[in-house]
């Protein structure tokens, strides 16, 4: 008997594992009267997973879309599209609208008719719902901007800026050395020029002046060598 209850017990403990997930909720930061954000709310409205993978939740960004005054959300629509955008969703913003938020997978302005792939996914995976994160004064709901792609580009920029300063250096220093080379080439060339004229201007042995003979004649004055007259 125990043993059937425990197996009662344990059937019951997997029911909530079990259970549906939680429909997604669409965020719809709108402005009054605006055309885009209508055509949105249309869109999401034709969809039949409409209340079974998704909800839609209205916000007000602007109360209108001509004089464009703040609404009652725009604080929050603001944090959220910061957040966003240091998550690295580039079209995150409240400088226009609709501004539509679907779990941690779109944050983007605008129309757009494909909104139905991200609601798929986001309901297979579970609404991570950073929107009411946000609004509960909770600052890490999404994680810091890591997108390998931009990780890659911004390395391999660096790379190339730091590989184009070692080759100019390179080309620089060839240069200089080239110049230096040719100088001393010029130096040397210019003393063997000035040894030649050196050379060429120095009198042969041959050319010397002869010494001029004494053709005088000696006279003995020794008087050894006088006739001695009778």
């Amino acid at each position: 008997m125990k043993k059937i209850m425990y197996i009662l017990v344990a059937l019951f403990g997997f029911i909530p594992l079990i259970a549906k997930a939680e429909p997604v909720k669409v965020y719809i930061f709108e402005a009054g009267g605006c055309p885009a954000c209508e055509a949105q709310i249309n869109y999401l409205n034709g969809l039949d997973s409409l209340n079974k993978k998704f909800v839609i939740v209205e916000k007000e960004l602007y109360i209108d879309h001509d004089n464009w005054e703040v609404g009652a959300d725009y604080d929050l629509g603001l944090k959220v599209a910061r957040a966003f955008k240091r998550a690295g969703f580039g079209k995150a913003g409240v400088k226009s609208t609709p501004f539509v938020v679907v779990s941690d997978l779109y944050a983007s302005i605008g129309y757009d008719d494909e909104l139905e792939k991200v609601i798929d996914e986001a309901y297979e995976q579970g609404d991570k719902d950073i929107v009411s994160c946000i609004a509960q004064g909770n600052k890490d709901c999404l994680p810091s901007n890591f997108n390998i792609k931009t990780v890659i580009i911004a390395v391999v920029a660096i790379v190339l800026v730091f590989g184009a300063i070692v080759v100019v250096t390179l080309l620089k220093e060839s240069k200089a050395s080239k110049v230096e080379e040719e100088k001393d080439d010029d130096n040397k060339d210019s003393l063997e020029e000035k040894e030649g004229i050196k050379t060429a201007n120095k009198p042969k042995n041959n050319d010397k002046p002869k010494a001029q003979k004494n053709t005088k004649k000696k006279t003995n004055n020794s008087p050894k060598s006088k006739k001695v007259s009778k």
